[in-house]
């Protein structure tokens, strides 16, 4: 019997009620909004210009394109070097609640080694330096 590669439904990008897609229930995601398996904790960020920060940190990879770039939502792709394998990253800023919620998830595969989680760490690091 052929095994399907789960992919990632295109209804799971963008926000929803006010909230960003919850995660499949597959090991290569992890999201802010919801209090699950595949919870990570939103960014906080006190300044106002929260996303146009996030620009300037994923401008300095070439593996990173930005797909929607609205007033408080940011969906980012990143692809892998090796493997050529699509990530999608979004952030939801709420500036009067000085957060900023994110989804990192893959679009192929089951299990993605923890690297969606280790990006959007990597990217909270960032934006407290």
């Amino acid at each position: 019997m052929k095994r399907m590669t789960p992919k990632i439904a295109k209804e799971a990008i963008g926000i929803t009620d006010g909230k960003l897609s919850p995660c499949p229930p597959l090991k290569n995601c992890v999201c802010s909004h919801h209090k699950d398996k595949f919870h990570i904790a939103p960014i906080d960020y006190h300044g106002d210009d929260a996303l146009n920060k996030i620009k300037e940190i994923i401008a300095e990879e070439l593996a990173f394109e930005i797909q929607v770039d609205e007033k408080s939502y940011l969906h980012i792709t990143h692809t892998s070097d090796k493997m050529k394998f699509k990530d999608d990253i979004e952030f939801f800023w709420e500036p009067d609640k000085k957060v900023i919620h994110v989804r990192s998830a893959s679009r192929l595969g089951y299990w993605d080694l923890g690297v969606n989680r280790k990006r959007v760490e990597r990217i909270r690091k960032a934006l407290k330096g």
